[in-house]
């Protein structure tokens, strides 16, 4: 999608783009995403550097020659940076932070006699990992998998006192509650999603995927992506009454669902897309799968998510669901993140049509221009040329009640009564089970 004209209101782009080593392996990422930003000539390679009182201030190298000083003699109104907080970019996410935190630092430092190189800062952000499962026991310590706070990115990035993030682009923002803690820091955040660009994919590919469109049903794993699977149902031109099935994950730390926590619709012999927006080890996704392959006899199996996170053994759960007990037909990704791209290159070319990478950088360019070009009310309007690439989350609870009350059909509502009564069955089978298992060991 082509970004519209510069707004009257704004001065045409003009600025630098910030790349840092830390993110230089990915480099063909960010190459695609110079494409969407093409009004943007500079590109500027920060090194770290020691400076008095070992304060977090970094040397700013022109292309081949050039000095910081020489930088600050050049006046620019932004920086465009990129932020993936992840520890594929580092062997901590503690190494990430830091390096974050260094960039901004160099850019916004200011003293008497020496002004800030850039008067504002434009993230973009292909990943935050800003679900709330770390270690809560150890607050100063990120192991590979872990996940920062909201609270603690938000912390990073305060633009509270004007010397943080002023405006970013964040693709899939895990929660309402997430991008809530970022705002409160005064950063203005564009939900940016890629439910569009699935739509599409699914447009291009229902006669390769051997899918009638008339038997799609998007499946909600939990309450969290039902706002995701009713937009992506909404852009495939289907009524989300008729073709959105939702499950509800029940008490707190339960993973995997199965026919008891069915709370609406009937995905029996239909092309089920469970859309997301991570995959992780993989596990309680294919765990369900399996269970609802069983039950509901689908027809076919399509997982799209925004997010190939892949702690391991994320990558061999895939290829077995994919290649062995086939519980699943496809997975397709975006390529935000490295192991998306890089760890499936010879299956993608072996097997064609089950690993599909969707790329999402280009997208990302033209919004953060957008931005950078306009003001940000204008890029969130119902009239912005991104406004199908916004996706502002709510609140699963009020995303479930809405849906209940202005689009669901009465007939397709479980009933909570059966649905307890399913659910206490399943439990005296497994609990039969595993009493019948231990006595066979007396």
């Amino acid at each position: 999608m082509s970004a519209a004209a510069p707004s009257e209101t704004r001065s045409p782009l003009s600025g630098v783009e910030v790349i840092y080593p830390q993110y230089h392996f990915y480099h063909g990422f960010i190459n695609e995403f110079e494409k969407g930003i093409s009004h943007v000539k500079e590109s500027f390679f920060v090194n770290a550097s020691g400076y008095k009182d070992q304060s977090a201030l970094l040397q700013v190298i022109v292309g081949d020659h050039g000095t910081q000083e020489e930088l600050l003699a050049l006046p620019r109104y932004q920086a465009i940076m990129p932020i993936w907080m992840s520890t594929q970019f580092g062997k901590t996410l503690g190494d990430v932070k830091e390096g974050i935190a260094n960039v901004i630092d160099a850019l916004k430092y200011k003293e008497r006699n020496r002004p800030p190189i850039v008067e504002k800062i434009i993230a973009w952000a292909p990943y935050l990992e800003i679900r709330g499962d770390h270690d809560p026991s150890n607050k100063s310590r990120f192991h590979v998998g872990e996940a920062l706070s909201a609270r603690t990115l938000a912390k990073l990035l305060d633009n509270t006192e004007g010397d943080g993030v002023d405006e970013m682009v964040l693709l899939g923002p895990h929660s309402n509650e997430g991008l809530q803690f970022l705002r409160h820091k005064n950063i203005k955040v564009v939900p940016a999603t890629a439910t569009p660009l699935f739509a599409e994919h699914l447009r291009d590919n229902l006669i390769a995927y051997e899918i009638d469109k008339d038997n799609l049903e998007f499946v909600a794993l939990d309450k969290g992506s039902l706002q995701q699977n009713i937009k992506l149902c909404q852009m495939m031109d289907l009524d989300p009454a008729m073709h959105v099935t939702a499950f509800d994950k029940g008490r707190k730390g339960e993973n995997v669902v199965d026919a008891s926590n069915l709370i609406y619709g009937d995905p029996k012999g239909k092309d089920v897309v469970i859309c997301d927006d991570i995959i992780d080890t993989f596990g309680s996704i294919d765990a369900t799968v399996q269970s609802l392959r069983k039950k509901f006899k689908c027809k076919s199996v399509t997982v799209m998510v925004t997010h190939g996170v892949l702690s391991h053994p994320g990558r061999a759960n895939i290829l077995k669901a994919l290649l062995e007990t086939h519980s699943v037909d496809r997975v397709i990704m975006t390529d935000s993140l490295p192991k998306a791209n890089y760890d499936f290159e010879k299956q993608r070319e072996k097997y064609p049509g089950k690993l599909p990478l969707i790329p999402i950088a280009q997208n990302l360019g033209e919004m953060t221009q957008y931005l950078a070009e306009h003001s940000y009310e204008e890029i969130m309007s119902d009239t912005s040329p991104f406004a199908n690439f916004i996706l502002e989350p709510k609140n699963k609870d009020d995303v479930w009640a809405d849906f209940l009350e202005n689009t669901a059909r009465k007939d397709l509502i479980v009933d909570p009564k059966k649905r307890e009564s399913e659910s206490r069955r399943r439990k005296q089978v497994v609990f039969s089970q595993g009493r019948h298992k231990t006595l066979r060991k007396y």
